[in-house]
């Protein structure tokens, strides 16, 4: 693996003798500032070398293991959105209910009816004259009940 000596990107390709970036030349291994990388082996052997050489050392940081909470954006509580949902589920609900409960059906019945004609399926045209005469006795039969308007 390459790394450039200014950027400190590394390449892949074996290929390349130049950075892509800023046109400086690619390395093999470690620059200069960088520190060296040592291979530990077992900590159950050295554990106690291992402690003592991460505190001693200077440019090893030890972090507080304490959580720092880092403040975010205001949040919105769960509990807001649900009832901003809730009211508006609520609201359409009502406008469509009321449209449905407010309809002009006094007491639910219906004061019209449409006879259609009957079709012949039989195939034979001279039974077109009994389709034609059930359709005529239906309008005629209905038209006869108080308060029905007949459409044929």
């Amino acid at each position: 693996m390459k790394r450039c000596t200014q950027c400190k990107r590394d390449y892949a390709d074996e290929t390349l003798n130049f950075c892509l970036a800023d046109g400086a030349e690619l390395v093999y291994g470690l620059t200069e500032d960088e520190p060296a990388t040592a291979i530990l082996g077992d900590t159950a052997q050295n554990e106690a070398a291992t402690l003592a050489q991460i505190n001693t050392t200077a440019k090893t940081a030890v972090l507080p293991s304490a959580v720092v909470e880092i403040p975010t954006a205001r949040r919105i509580d769960k509990r807001v959105i649900a009832t901003i949902v809730l009211a508006a589920v609520i609201s359409v609900g009502g406008y469509f209910g009321y449209g449905y409960l407010k309809r002009d059906v006094p007491n639910g019945r219906v004061n019209s009816i449409a006879v259609l004609p009957f079709e012949n399926r039989s195939g034979s045209g001279d039974a077109d004259y009994l389709s034609d005469g059930l359709t005529d006795s239906l309008i005629f039969r209905f038209s006869q009940l108080p308060n029905v308007k007949v459409s044929p």
